[in-house]
């Protein structure tokens, strides 16, 4: 990705957000197109402009990659505040949130710092 500064995790979030309502517009300008409506010639020629307007599906996916990262690392770091509370959130309540065992959480807690994170993608190598 070719930006001029680092995009934060909202600006990526916000081009993330165009890409996928680039998407929707492409199959609902298909939709109209099948409907056999007057106007689907000006339905698609839009929906064809925000997609060329949208980042790439290449780009999307480091975005992508990016941003679940990020998620998951903060993920980390809430599950690391509440089991440093006084008293310690219980495994089985922080579990139940994310639709895990008291046991998949607490494994999946500790081995967490085995991944690498993704780094922006627009921060310069």
């Amino acid at each position: 990705m070719d930006f001029e500064k680092k995009l934060t995790a909202a600006e990526l979030t916000a081009l993330y957000d165009e890409y996928n309502a680039a998407l929707a517009a492409v199959e609902l300008a298909e939709g109209v197109r099948d409907l056999g409506r007057k106007d689907a010639a000006k339905w698609i020629t839009d929906a064809e402009r925000r997609r060329m307007e949208a980042v790439s599906d290449f780009d999307a996916l480091e975005i992508n990659a990016f941003l679940a990262s990020t998620m998951i690392a903060d993920r980390y770091a809430i599950i690391e505040r509440l089991r440093s509370a006084s008293p310690p959130v219980p495994w089985s309540k922080i579990g139940d949130v994310l639709g895990m065992s008291k046991q998949a959480v607490h494994q999946w807690y500790g081995g967490y710092n085995l991944r690498p994170r993704v780094k922006n993608p627009t921060h310069p190598a």
